[in-house]
C-alpha cells in the first residue's frame, strides 16, 4: 500500500516519505498524553527498502508541555528506540502498529511547576489527606524541600524539611535522610511536627512510582535520576508494546 502511494526510487519520493512517516509516528506518540505543546519524531532507516518490508533503524521523539492522564504535567521528554518493526499497510490511514515489542532508551524532564502541579492532582489529594497543602522546591546535590501543612485535630502545624532524592530498584523515586527545620515551628509543636513529618516522607515514598505513570502501551524503569538548575531528570528505558489509542 505505501510502496504504491510513494515512489521510494527518487528522492522527492523519499521526502514524501519520511514526512508522512514522520507525521503519523509523531501522531500517534502525541495520543499517549491527555494535551502537549510539540510532538516531532524521526524515523531512521538506512534504505527505502526497509520500509516496504515494514523495518526501520530507530524512532526519535521530542515532546514538550505534555499532560499525561489529565493531571501529571512533564516539561520535555525525550526517547529513541532500537530497531522496529511497523505494518506499513496502516500507515497511509495514519495508523502505526508494530509487528513485535522494541525498547528505547528515555529522559523526562519536570521542573518544580510540574511537581508542584502533580501535587494537587486528585491521586495525591486522596493519598495524602493530613497533608492538604504541599509545595517543594528543588535543590543542588540531588536535594530537596517539602513545605506542608499538617492537620492534627482542629489544628493545622506547618513543616518545612529537607531530604536527598533517590532511585530505589528502578521503580520508584524517594526522598532520603530527611530533616526537619525546627526554627520554623512554634515549640509547642515541635514534638508533633517531628512524627507528622516522617509520616508525610512514608507517603510520598509509596506514592511516586513510576509504575503509577505507564502509558498505554509504554512500560518504564528508572537508571538514574538528578537535579539541575531546579529541574528533576530522569533517565531511563521503555518497553513499548504498541501505539497508544489514546492518552
Amino acid at each position: 500500500m505505501l510502496g504504491r502511494l510513494i515512489d521510494w526510487g527518487n528522492s522527492a519520493g523519499a521526502e514524501r516519505g519520511d514526512r508522512l512517516l514522520n507525521a503519523v509516528v509523531g501522531g500517534a506518540i502525541a495520543r499517549l498524553f491527555t494535551s502537549s505543546e510539540t510532538v516531532t519524531a524521526t524515523v531512521g532507516y538506512q534504505n527505502p527498502g526497509q520500509l516496504l518490508q515494514g523495518s526501520i533503524d530507530s524512532l526519535t521523539v521530542n515532546g514538550t508541555g505534555l499532560l499525561i492522564r489529565r493531571e501529571f504535567p512533564v516539561s520535555h521528554l525525550w526517547f529513541e528506540t532500537d530497531r522496529v518493526a511497523l505494518d506499513f499497510t496502516q500507515v497511509p490511514q495514519g495508523k502505526i502498529s508494530l509487528q513485535e515489542p522494541t525498547r528505547a532508551i528515555a529522559k523526562v524532564t519536570l521542573t518544580e511547576a510540574n511537581i508542584n502541579r502533580a501535587l494537587k492532582s486528585t491521586l495525591v489529594q486522596q493519598r495524602l489527606r493530613d497533608f492538604p497543602d504541599i509545595e517543594v522546591q528543588l535543590l543542588p546535590n540531588q536535594g530537596m524541600r517539602i513545605f506542608a501543612k499538617a492537620k492534627l485535630g482542629a489544628e493545622y502545624i506547618p513543616i518545612c524539611l529537607s531530604a536527598q532524592v533517590s532511585n530505589e530498584r528502578r521503580r520508584r523515586l524517594i526522598l532520603e535522610n530527611p530533616k526537619l527545620d525546627l526554627e520554623t515551628i512554634a515549640p509547642e509543636w515541635q514534638n508533633s511536627a517531628a512524627k507528622l513529618s516522617l509520616t508525610l516522607i512514608e507517603a510520598l515514598n509509596q506514592l511516586v512510582d513510576v509504575s503509577r505513570f505507564n502509558l498505554d502501551g509504554v512500560n518504564l524503569w528508572l537508571n538514574r535520576v538528578e537535579i539541575e538548575d531546579k529541574k528533576l531528570q530522569f533517565s531511563g528505558y521503555a518497553e513499548i508494546t504498541h501505539f497508544p489509542r489514546r492518552g
